[in-house]
């Protein structure tokens, strides 16, 4: 028969859970420094996995206006008044998909650059700070080139495909910007519906034997799921997959950027050369 009475503890599932989330850490609501020891476990996870998702450290006030500001600026590239630089024609699937009578597009690049309001974001919050640090050393925000900042909305009705196993140096391994850690602000609770990370934790400094084929798993991955204004930090040599969403109703959006640990590049250096492996290979 099963127990109806009001319960006052935490679910079995939701205790066991949290044990299995190693690397969740919840920060104070707002907070714009991970302080001692806060900071030091934050390092101390990424180091050990190669990823971190930090909880609570934006206000939900601060992700509605981020997300209000974004949709407005997606929606401005889709119609063409949007400064052409904030498209990517290379990391877009290819043919074309109508969302809301729009041609749609998946990315938004340089995005910071196209709005005050996102740079301040990152910018004024605990990312500008905690990025840096992971790294160790000198570091830079390499936001100018090599699509910069970047928005994503990888709705099921596009033609968005998911990523198959990489790691993020490989797309230009050329260039002498690694290492690298990228920041990621989710938008939406991310789920099996609408897509979501697989992680091999601790193979940025242990990579695979063998390369992992396309979306096959893999021993030892995990899952990691997100809640809307989360910040997933990864190292840029941690291999990793994203699952697409499974139908056309479901939306996972984010913003990414990077800070960068290896030599920096003048503006305009980037010759342009973009390895799409990662996407080509998951049919996009």
């Amino acid at each position: 028969m099963t127990d109806t009475r009001p319960r006052t503890e935490q679910p079995p599932w939701e205790r066991f859970a949290a044990t299995l989330e190693p690397w969740l850490v919840e920060v104070p609501a707002g907070g714009a420094v991970a302080g001692e020891p806060l900071g030091e476990e934050i390092a101390r996870i990424f180091d050990e996995l190669g990823f971190v998702l930090v909880r609570g450290a934006l206000r939900p006030a601060e992700v509605d206006e981020l997300d209000d500001e974004l949709v407005r600026l997606h929606r401005a590239l889709m119609r063409g008044e949007l400064d052409p630089r904030h498209g990517a024609a290379e990391l877009e699937p290819p043919g074309e998909v109508l969302v809301d009578g729009l041609p749609f597009r998946n990315y938004v690049v340089y995005v910071n650059q196209a709005s005050a309001l996102v740079d301040r974001v990152i910018h004024g919050s605990l990312i500008s700070s905690l990025a840096p640090r992971l790294l160790g050393g000198e570091s830079f925000f390499y936001d100018y080139d090599r699509h910069g900042v970047m928005y994503l909305d990888a709705r099921g009705a596009s033609l968005y495909k998911g990523l198959v196993w990489h790691p993020d140096y490989e797309s230009t391994p050329n260039l002498p910007i690694w290492p690298a850690v990228a920041f990621t602000i989710n938008l939406d609770d991310t789920s099996p519906e609408n897509g979501f990370l697989r992680m091999l934790a601790g193979s940025h400094r242990t990579p695979p034997a063998e390369r992992p084929e396309r979306y096959r798993k893999v021993p030892g991955e995990v899952a990691v799921y997100c809640q809307r204004g989360d910040l997933l930090f990864h190292h840029s040599h941690l291999w990793h997959a994203a699952s697409r969403p499974s139908n056309d109703e479901a939306i996972r959006r984010h913003l990414r950027g990077k800070w960068c640990s290896g030599a920096p590049i003048a503006a305009g250096a980037w010759d342009g050369r973009f390895d799409n492996s990662a996407t080509r290979a998951s049919g996009r």
